[in-house]
């Protein structure tokens, strides 16, 4: 009987990280995740197609690498302050 596995997922984070963005880092690698810190506003062909891409990153850089990532983006309504604030 044969295992398959699927390959891991990859987060990836900007070239500046932030503290969040270096805590989810430590916990995707915990849990076998891969993590790539992307160079700049562009994806390098060596990361192109990885599997399960992820992203965290602010709106402005997710617009500039989400497409070559292969992720769609999800839009926040306007008032998504105004909204968290009521719910929060």
């Amino acid at each position: 009987m044969t295992s398959t596995t699927s390959p891991p997922r990859t987060l990836f984070l900007p070239p500046r990280p932030t503290a969040a963005g270096r805590a989810l880092a430590a916990a995707a690698a915990r849990r076998g995740l891969g993590c790539e810190v992307l160079p700049g506003r562009w994806v390098p062909d060596a990361v192109r197609g990885a599997p399960g891409p992820a992203l965290f990153a602010g709106p402005g850089f997710a617009d500039a690498v989400a497409v070559e990532l292969g992720l769609g983006l999800l839009e926040a309504p306007v008032d998504w302050r105004h909204c968290w604030r009521i719910r929060g």
